[in-house]
């Protein structure tokens, strides 16, 4: 039985040419991805801010500096980088509201293979890969952490053209940032991070990628042919 996954593109309305080509590489997929609406904190007031922060929304400034401190990071974290967090909150939570067993979230400027949804139901086939949490199906690694990844296994998918494509899934064991361009989530993780990510206390790739690495599977996709 093929899985149930529910696809959002997270874009801001003044990105439209981005759109387009996002909207052209997924239809070669075979896909059709709904648009969500991005909160747009490019233009946010300090004023915005302080609301933001009376809402239980954003952290206080004790907490955001303690991630500032923590990360060696002096910069302030962003009225853009805040709206971001709130984006996926919004993603997560109407994935949440429906019953699909997956979501699958893409930035806008990512391009899709055409092979895209094979693979990707060829790895939710295999008992081995399916089991995690949340599958960065892009990782940047940000934190260089690649080396500390363990190998959960190693499946060949068949591709159009007789050939196979071999897909490597590594789990991540210590805190990592893998960015947020594309990642897969079940029902599970994604209600753990709708009841911890408020209020906002960093750019929502860390967020996800310092959450509990033994109570939850956070595996990351590697490709090789």
């Amino acid at each position: 039985m093929t899985p149930s996954i529910m696809y959002r593109v997270i874009h801001c309305k003044r990105h439209e040419k981005r759109l387009a080509r996002f909207k052209a590489s997924v239809g070669k997929a075979g896909l059709v991805v709904p648009r969500a609406n991005c909160v747009d904190g490019s233009k946010w007031s300090d004023r915005k801010l302080c609301r933001l922060r009376e809402e239980g929304i954003l952290g206080s400034k004790k907490q955001l500096l303690k991630w500032e401190r923590r990360n060696d990071d002096w910069d302030a974290l962003s009225p853009v980088e805040i709206a971001i967090n709130m984006s996926h909150l919004s993603v997560w939570r109407a994935f949440l509201a429906s019953r699909k067993q997956y979501l699958c979230v893409f930035e806008d400027d990512v391009r899709v293979a055409k092979t895209f949804r094979t693979l990707l139901e060829c790895i939710l086939m295999d008992e081995k890969a399916n089991r995690f949490d949340v599958l960065h199906l892009i990782n940047g690694n940000w934190e260089g952490t690649i080396g500390a990844q363990s190998k959960v296994t190693t499946i060949a998918c068949p591709t159009s053209s007789g050939g196979t494509t071999r897909l490597e899934i590594r789990r991540e064991t210590t805190r990592y940032c893998a960015g947020a361009a594309c990642y897969l989530l079940n029902r599970r993780f994604a209600q753990y991070l709708v009841d911890n990510i408020l209020p906002v206390r960093m750019p929502v790739d860390n967020f996800v990628g310092q959450l509990p690495l033994t109570r939850f599977r956070h595996y990351t996709l590697r490709t090789r042919r």
